[in-house]
């Protein structure tokens, strides 16, 4: 069973100011051992294909656990503790392993509250999240060893000023927010974030999600496949927040007013 935390964000954190995020895109690139995992087609069945920051190709893993030769579809994974999270729908779950593919193991999701769980997985307080595809309005706990499902560490997603239609990905931040990036029915991208807060000693669960800002991504076009946070300089500017898309790489990425606050 893992250790849980109710900390939430430091004292004084101030608003991300998610509009002023501004996308950087001329400059050489500098990073050190990132990689892109995406899931991909491959012979015999799905696989993560994974890639350099560039986009430049390093290979393929294959999925050793039997169940996930008939998988749904891979999400985007997350890494954790030195291995990868792959959320899987169809049946429900996660497929771990490490990022050279050895150490595979097949978690299947013990319960599940509500449809569209396990397109996209992200840790945080020690346990594992995710949430509904469409329109969603809590995020589910789950513990990352059992992968069962934890009600009482829900948490409860504030609404955001532009609709989550379709999540496509989720990653949490450093000081403990989250961003979430979502396709619309007009083919426009959407990114929002939210900040984790503790509630009241009477509520039902510890935590919620109130959203400090959104924006719109119309720089970007294609499907969302990845989102990530990443000590990327291109040229002299800092970009935390990646993007990628089904349009290739490079990735998309974001310079943020004061990345200490992310």
């Amino acid at each position: 069973m893992a250790e849980y935390s109710t900390e939430t964000q430091p004292p004084g954190l101030a608003s991300p100011e998610v509009s002023d995020w501004t996308e950087v895109r001329t400059g050489s690139v500098c990073c050190d051992h990132v990689c892109w995992y995406l899931p991909t087609s491959a012979p015999g069945g799905r696989a993560l294909g994974a890639h350099a920051h560039d986009g430049e190709n390093l290979g393929l893993l294959h999925p050793a656990p039997p169940v996930l030769a008939t998988a749904g579809s891979f999400g985007a994974p997350v890494s954790h503790r030195g291995h990868l999270d792959v959320p899987v729908t169809g049946p429900a779950g996660i497929w771990r392993l490490r990022p050279d593919g050895t150490a595979q193991s097949w978690l299947p999701a013990r319960e599940l509250p509500e449809e569209g769980l396990f397109t996209w997985c992200g840790n945080q307080l020690g346990l594992l999240y995710t949430s509904a595809t469409h329109h969603p309005r809590t995020l589910r706990a789950y513990d990352p060893t059992t992968l069962s499902h934890l009600p009482y560490w829900d948490i409860d997603l504030g609404p955001s000023p532009l609709p989550l239609t379709h999540i496509r990905g989720g990653v949490f931040t450093p000081n403990r927010r989250l961003l979430l990036v979502a396709s619309g029915p007009d083919g426009v991208n959407t990114l929002a974030c939210f900040d984790l807060v503790q509630n009241p000693r009477h509520h039902r669960h510890p935590l919620s999600a109130r959203c400090s800002g959104a924006r719109l991504l119309p720089e970007i076009t294609g499907e969302i496949t990845g989102l990530a946070i990443r000590p990327v300089w291109i040229g002299d500017t800092y970009a935390p927040v990646h993007i990628l898309s089904t349009a290739g790489f490079p990735a998309h990425s974001f310079r943020v007013p004061d990345p200490d606050n992310l």
